[in-house]
């Protein structure tokens, strides 16, 4: 069986959770630039907010339709997105140019 729209909430929300994540450590590597470390503030609000908006969204769902496949182009774009390492990003980012 494929993945269920169960999964996929907890997929989205883990990269929201990334994004978040990856936001965050830009504003602290760039915190010597306030308005650098402001904008990647703005963008981790942003994640948080959509982070909040899904598991709204997931908790208003019926189990019945949590327990339903998603297709499998959303299937496979949950693996691509599972591939991407906010660590790994963020450690690579030394400056701003």
């Amino acid at each position: 069986m494929g993945m269920t729209i169960q999964q996929a909430f907890i997929e989205a929300i883990q990269a929201e959770k990334s994004a978040e994540n990856l936001y965050r450590g830009l504003e602290q590597k760039f915190s010597s630039e306030p308005q650098v470390a402001s904008f990647w503030n703005l963008f981790a609000s942003e994640e948080a907010n959509h982070l909040e908006w899904l598991q709204n969204l997931a908790a208003r769902v019926s189990q019945s339709d949590l327990q339903k496949s998603v297709d499998t182009q959303t299937q496979d774009l949950f693996y691509q997105v599972r591939l991407f390492s906010w660590e790994n990003a963020l450690a690579n980012i030394h400056d701003l140019v």
